[in-house]
């Protein structure tokens, strides 16, 4: 077991640890600049991975990866990404999601289905919402928090 990955099994994880260690994470995985970019302020947890730093299929891998090892959990992508409805090669993508990268209805009843532990915020689940725009810093915080027992 490395030192960073003892470290993090020890660590008191809060809100706020997780997304200060979430947004070294994006900085490695995505090569953006945590001034720059917008993702080093607190109050900006709505940062879309995809819509606002250019995250693309292969970041994702990248970054469910790093939260493994800087978080010592296990993550996987079709869990933390929903990969099963995201996906264009995934079985039912067409049911899910429409031509022009919106949800249909079946997608956000399949989407609350997989992640009861995201306080999804009024209409940002509905049929028509990009689902490039479902990936934000705090989405993955949430799950985090669930991940890691925190109570906020």
């Amino acid at each position: 077991m490395t030192m960073a990955r003892a470290s993090a099994y020890k660590m008191q994880w809060t809100r706020e640890t997780i997304f200060q260690e979430l947004v070294r994470v994006l900085v490695d995985a995505l090569g953006v600049d945590a001034d720059e970019d917008g993702v080093g302020d607190l109050d900006n947890m709505e940062v879309r991975l995809a819509t606002d730093l250019g995250a693309e299929s292969v970041d994702f891998l990248d970054i469910a990866f790093q939260v493994k090892k800087r978080f010592g959990v296990l993550v996987a992508g079709s869990e933390l990404f929903f990969a099963g409805v995201t996906q264009s090669h995934a079985p039912h993508f067409h049911e899910y999601v429409a031509k022009d990268g919106t949800l249909t209805e079946v997608g956000v009843e399949e989407l609350l289905k997989r992640t009861p532990w995201m306080p999804w915020d009024g209409d940002i689940v509905k049929k028509g919402v990009l689902v490039s725009n479902l990936f934000t810093v705090g989405y993955i915080v949430h799950y985090l928090e669930k991940k890691l027992g925190v109570v906020s």
